[in-house]
């Protein structure tokens, strides 16, 4: 759906909210373009200006959840995001994550803009990964694996290949029928890449120069016996201090880095499990994405440092997506 504008029928445009933009799932996706959307993080994580409320998370009943988060910059507009997610959805066709994000004026408080939220979660997740490989993933890396199969794991390659020289995507899930069904996807969008499913994780991870996981896993998949010298991890999927994508000893292993402090020690649960097993404190987190993109940390220091970044998602980030989408779509 394209953005709507002054002249818009009264049908499509409130006229309670004159000049309002309306951004559906395709008019989000094409207003936020992964080269412009990582520059448009890193600027906005580097500057710092940008303040948020605590996420909250509400259980609305048995299998359905619901999220709100809230940006906003001196000056400038406030942002709100409202998502559910109700895990039952993939296996009837529907997807897990939907909602809206509204843009507000910062003089008038008016709605200027709601986007679908769902399209800017994935782009904006997949980016904020692509942004922490630039800085942590080795600058040769060309294999990438990528565990799970949803929207966001179809996602992850595109960001991914605006910043590392990939040649090769290896797909793992726990069905092998959705797997096959990821990598035929893939490879009509990326024909010039190798892309393969693998069935043993274990050797999947030893092979991959980047391995990053997409599952909202209650127990870990990945091994820290697994990683070898000079991969990058990236860990996306987990979003509850219960749920965790890899066991407490990888936090040992690598050198540690989050999309933000808050954020992390609230809900990525890699880290607060292990640290109340005493295996890591957050004293030992290298750095945060405002540390890398604004040129306070070096990031990877050695062709054999293994390199892990954790992100539990946050307002800021979807607020900088948010902010280039209504720029992007403007006439």
């Amino acid at each position: 759906m394209a953005p709507s504008h002054p002249d818009a029928s009264s049908e499509a445009l409130p006229s309670a909210f004159p000049g309002l933009a309306l951004l559906g799932p395709e008019a989000c996706a094409q207003a936020l373009p992964y080269p412009a959307l990582i520059r448009a993080l890193a600027d906005g994580f580097a500057a710092g200006t940008v303040a948020s409320a605590p996420r909250q998370h509400v259980g609305a009943g048995p299998g359905r959840e619901a999220l709100l988060g809230l940006a906003w910059q001196d000056g400038g507009v406030l942002g709100l995001k409202a998502l559910t997610l109700f895990p039952g959805n993939p296996a009837q066709g529907r997807p897990q994550i939907q909602g809206l994000y509204t843009l507000f004026d910062g003089e008038t408080g008016a709605p200027r803009a709601i986007l679908d939220a769902g399209t800017l979660t994935e782009r904006r997740t997949a980016a904020t990964s692509a942004l922490a490989a630039q800085h942590l993933a080795r600058s040769d890396a060309a294999h990438l694996l990528v565990l799970g199969t949803g929207r966001l794991a179809r996602a992850l390659p595109e960001a991914y290949l605006a910043v590392r020289p990939l040649t090769r995507v290896t797909v793992w899930g726990r069905r092998r029928d959705a797997v096959a069904e990821t990598v035929r996807d893939l490879r009509e969008r990326f024909p010039a890449l190798a892309i393969d499913g693998a069935s043993d994780l274990q050797a999947a991870v030893g092979a991959c120069d980047i391995v990053t996981s997409a599952l909202p896993s209650e127990t870990p998949v990945l091994s820290s016996a697994w990683l070898r010298p000079g991969q990058h991890v990236d860990l996306i999927g987990s979003y509850r201090p219960t749920m965790a994508e890899i066991d407490g000893g990888a936090l040992r292993r690598a050198s540690v880095f989050v999309d933000t402090e808050a954020g992390a020690w609230a809900e990525a649960g890699e880290l607060i499990q292990a640290e109340a097993t005493g295996q890591f404190s957050r004293a030992e987190v290298a750095g945060t994405l405002s540390d890398l993109a604004g040129g306070r940390h070096p990031g990877r220091q050695s062709p054999e440092e293994i390199t892990l970044f954790k992100a539990a998602g946050s307002a800021a980030a979807d607020y900088f997506a948010a902010a280039l989408a209504l720029a992007s779509a403007a006439p």
